[in-house]
């Protein structure tokens, strides 16, 4: 049974000052002096796991460089709102499970995204891999019975770092996260994993150092 690791990456990189036609997803790594999206492909692959890229048109020097590595691309017309969409974009290429993960990240343990495919394979339909954060308004909220995207709350909390979802339960999961401020109850036997570090390397306009 395949899982699919699905990166989101037709944003216009506006925090980073990006062109159209220039992808954040190449700035350099300060830490690895590679692209910063090879963490993710390079994580992908030690765990035997197919990854999909998603992209806009635009973007022609990053769907040059999945080309080069071997990694399957997914082209599509973003039609300006937030990343669920762009994911549900990809809804025909779904496996039975899938992993979504943003390109510029990074996370301890690096065997969560093992950790994930494990439980969806002890069918999990949901599991948020979660990081905590000192203002929950600007992240994705995660609470023992509801999640929400972007909440109305300046409080400490619980933010997903990486989600897994079952192919039946994503439409489910990815609509409810496109109404922001809105509290969802959780699907049926949703898990949580805990993460040790989780890091946005491009969320404060340049790009952070992470060791």
């Amino acid at each position: 049974m395949k899982t699919l690791c699905i990166i989101p990456c037709a944003g216009l990189g506006t925090r980073m000052s990006m062109t159209l036609n220039k992808s954040k997803e190449l700035l350099i790594d300060p830490c690895t002096h590679e692209p910063i999206i090879k963490w993710s492909l390079d994580l992908c692959k030690k765990h035997h796991i197919e990854p999909l890229v998603i992209t806009r048109k635009e973007k022609t020097d990053l769907i040059a460089y999945l080309s080069e590595q071997g990694v399957k691309c997914l082209i599509i017309e973003p039609d300006g709102s937030e990343w669920p969409s762009t994911v549900l974009a990809s809804e025909h290429l779904w496996q039975e499970n899938n992993i979504l993960i943003l390109p510029d990240t990074r996370f301890s343990p690096e065997n969560a995204l093992k950790q994930i495919e494990d439980s969806l394979l002890l069918q999990k339909p949901v599991t948020f891999a979660l990081h905590s954060v000192d203002n929950v308004s600007k992240w994705g909220c995660v609470e023992e019975f509801y999640y929400c995207e972007k909440p109305n709350k300046n409080t400490h909390g619980w933010a997903w770092g990486l989600i897994g979802f079952k192919k039946d339960f994503g439409p489910l999961l990815l609509n409810n996260m496109l109404e922001q401020q809105i509290f969802h109850d959780h699907i049926e036997e949703t898990n949580f994993l805990f993460l040790d570090k989780f890091v946005d390397l491009t969320r404060t306009g340049k790009i952070e150092k992470w060791k």
